[in-house]
């Protein structure tokens, strides 16, 4: 039995030998060895989701329910089921001494300066549930107000789009084949149609140069943009354009 027992001891340090060399494979047992490949989870709401939440405290908390309690309340929600590891930490956060608008700050990726500077001050005055209230309703103002803006320039933008192909394609296609057809005939070409050859010829000659360019730009913009200075300045003046700044300006509502 003791012979058994030590054979039995190798063929276990054995597989663990084995399943340590290169290029070895373990059926048995391999996911005690191979890394975890979970990813991190996201601090991440979305907006309509952390509106949800926002509306669901201020009732629970107007109701006299501890914002602890009422976090780990709609922590148990199915709905709110993948956002559970946020609402555990900031209800950490609360239990070991923070306020309510410092742990979101900390735990809830992407919450805004103002909406926090709120909170807080609803904090202070002692008139929470009512500063989520007003915050729950003000986000759902601001969402309304952003789809209608979308839908309004989904049509403009589709528009754009749309003529934009087509008048790639004739200059890029139908042109040229009347400028052959022209020149077979003799036949002089007006002075709009020899430029619009000649724009059809640049952009069918520089069209990946161009293309690299606006990609090269853009990726340009973004870097400039994490300098808080250009960023400010670039706002500025976009919120100061013609058309566009208006509805920028009703979307940051």
């Amino acid at each position: 039995m003791p012979r058994t027992g030590r054979t039995g001891q190798l063929s276990v340090a054995g597989s663990l030998a084995a399943a340590l060399k290169p290029g070895a494979t373990v059926r048995r047992g391999a996911a005690l060895f191979a890394p975890s490949r979970s990813k991190p989870k996201s601090n991440r709401l979305r907006p309509h989701v952390f509106t949800d939440i926002l509306r669901n405290l201020s009732t629970l908390v107007g109701n006299g329910v501890p914002l602890p309690k009422a976090l780990a309340t709609l922590a148990q929600e199915e709905s709110l089921a993948r956002h559970r590891h946020v609402l555990d930490a900031v209800r950490r956060k609360i239990e070991s001494g923070g306020s309510f608008s410092s742990a979101l700050a900390e735990c809830v990726e992407g919450c805004d300066r103002i909406t926090t500077a709120q909170i807080r001050i609803g904090e202070r005055a002692g008139t929470l549930a009512d500063s989520l209230r007003h915050l729950a309703e003000t986000r759902d103002k601001a969402g309304e107000l952003r789809s209608q803006i979308v839908k309004k320039l989904a049509y403009p933008t589709m528009l754009v789009v749309l003529g934009s192909g087509l008048i790639s394609f004739l200059l890029l296609y139908v042109v040229p084949v009347f400028q052959q057809t022209y020149a077979d005939a003799n036949v002089p070409l007006p002075l709009v149609t020899q430029a619009l050859i000649a724009v059809g010829v640049a952009a069918k000659s520089y069209l990946w140069i161009a293309a690299a360019a606006a990609v090269l730009g853009a990726v340009g913009v973004k870097q400039l943009r994490r300098n808080t200075t250009f960023a400010a300045r670039m706002d500025l003046a976009m919120l100061k354009a013609p058309v566009v700044g208006k509805l920028l300006r009703d979307m940051a509502v």
